[in-house]
């Protein structure tokens, strides 16, 4: 058993809703053929039976993906999204910001399991689902069926009438770009002839099933259902999510190629194929110059805040890719102990900016200029002719992995010895 977090539970309920609510555009006769070949194409192993309440993780099939690849790159950023929102939560619970350190050891772990050992690669769907409903803060919480993903639909500009239908929409088409990712991008992303969209579709039979999403502003489409060889499923995408403001810090953006159809193999799974150049992109990103997300606090003498915290994922031969940003970000830190008042003041306050990125040059990374460094002013310290000018601190990680760290500490001193001084 490997039973699954509380955001993986929430997307998979979120998807359940989704999908129960769309099928019923179709006639009654093709609802349940429609219905088990979407999960088929998620990625659920007995799809025929009924769905489980509560499903464990080897419920579904693992995505095999390379430690290299995309599509594990995305659950990578999923789960520390994931864990920064933990560690807030467990900070805010216990009040104790060393305490609450201990929520991130068996995340690392977790995080760099991921990138060297295969087993428990969930499908893509839920990686994409934990990022947005966490991101737009419908993770923290219980939700009524069916508002799973309230605040996202609200981010799109969603009125309350079409808050229900906006959910699903974006439902399906989270499991669609979690199958693209899926079924194109498991491979390494360096090359690997088995990666992205081949061109030109397969001879499908005639007069397929089809339902039609809802109308609604940036989102529609078309999907195709085939249950006879070649068994899969058709699309045909009409995403044009791009506002050029922000809702309340909140921008997301979603996107694809107009009047381009692509074809999801489902039975046996296949590379994604299209019938012209097709692009998806996603991205999803909060600012608030008070902290889009802050753990701790000041009177708990240890705060981090990250101004702007965001992810971006493009799927197309060109040029996929995914990064995940915390930008804007402070560390702060005010003592309590007396010695080390005296050496670091009332306070010190590190900026920082981490921003990792996976694409088609390989697997994901930390970009230059990621990291935390600063030169932190102190007051004179009672050491005779000695004086403590700066401490230069510096911190990063050893080749992208959290799990080794290159640490710099240094400092500065003067000396004054009568007329004569140095530093």
């Amino acid at each position: 058993m490997a039973q699954p977090d509380a955001v993986f539970q929430k997307c998979y309920s979120w998807f359940r809703d989704s999908v129960s609510q769309a099928v019923l555009g179709l006639p009654a006769a093709e609802r349940v053929q429609a219905e088990e070949l979407i999960w088929r194409m998620l990625g659920l192993l007995n799809a025929s039976a009924p769905l489980p309440a509560n499903p464990d993780i080897n419920d579904f099939a693992d995505t095999g993906a390379s430690a290299e690849s995309l599509a594990l790159a995305a659950q990578i950023v999923a789960e520390a999204v994931a864990a920064l929102d933990n560690i807030k939560q467990a900070v805010d619970t216990i009040g104790n910001p060393a305490a609450a350190l201990g929520v991130i050891a068996p995340i690392l772990r977790q995080l760099d399991q991921l990138r060297s050992v295969a087993g428990g690669r969930y499908p893509s769907a839920f990686s994409l689902g934990k990022i947005l409903l966490t991101l737009s803060g419908d993770a923290q919480g219980a939700a009524a069926a069916g508002q799973q993903a309230q605040k996202l639909a609200q981010l799109l500009g969603a009125s309350v009438a079409q808050n229900h239908d906006t959910q699903t929409v974006l439902g399906l088409v989270t499991l669609l770009g979690g199958s693209l990712l899926d079924r194109s991008f498991t491979a390494p992303s360096g090359g690997a002839p088995n990666l992205g969209f081949p061109s030109g579709l397969p001879a499908l039979p005639l007069n397929l099933p089809t339902l039609v999403l809802p109308v609604l502003p940036g989102l529609g489409g078309t999907l195709e259902f085939s249950h006879a060889a070649p068994v899969g499923i058709k699309a045909a995408l009409n995403l044009a999510v791009n506002p050029a403001a922000s809702v309340g810090g909140f921008k997301m953006s979603l996107t694809s190629s107009v009047g381009v159809s692509v074809f999801v193999p489902v039975l046996p799974p296949g590379q994604v194929q299209v019938d012209n150049k097709f692009d998806f992109k996603l991205s999803l990103s909060h600012v608030d110059p008070n902290g889009a997300l802050v753990i701790g606090s000041d009177e708990l003498g240890a705060k981090l805040s990250i101004g702007e915290l965001g992810m971006a994922l493009t799927l197309s031969n060109d040029a996929p890719a995914i990064s995940v940003f915390a930008r804007q970000g402070k560390a702060m830190l005010k003592p309590k102990d007396g010695f080390l008042k005296l050496i670091l003041g009332e306070g010190i306050a590190l900026d920082f900016a981490v921003e990792a990125e996976a694409d088609k040059f390989g697997k994901l990374r930390l970009k230059n200029g990621s990291g935390l460094k600063a030169s932190l002013p102190v007051p004179t310290l009672p050491t005779g002719p000695f004086q403590l000018q700066l401490i230069h601190f510096g911190i990063a990680p050893d080749n992208g992995s959290f799990l080794k760290l290159q640490i710099e500490l240094s400092a500065s001193f003067g000396v004054a010895l009568g007329p004569f001084q140095a530093s």
